[in-house]
């Protein structure tokens, strides 16, 4: 397996109306904190796999050298 590049590219797809929201907090943050707040201002993807992604699969993402705004 090759190492990842230093500065990776990372995109992300949403809707325009989301945009101040990210912009405010300064990063993204996950579907259930999303939902936890009341929901995105306008959700895009398909509902099926965003409802699996809160439901039934669970990440360990924390790192020491993040923090949640």
């Amino acid at each position: 397996m090759t190492a990842p590049p230093d500065r990776p590219k990372i995109y992300h797809i949403t809707h325009v109306d989301n945009l101040a929201a990210i912009i405010s907090d300064g990063c993204l943050v996950s579907d259930r904190v999303m939902i936890d707040r009341g929901g995105p201002a306008e959700p895009i993807g398909m509902s099926s796999i965003k409802k699996r992604r809160i439901e039934e699969i669970e990440v360990d993402c924390v790192r020491s050298d993040w923090h949640y705004r």
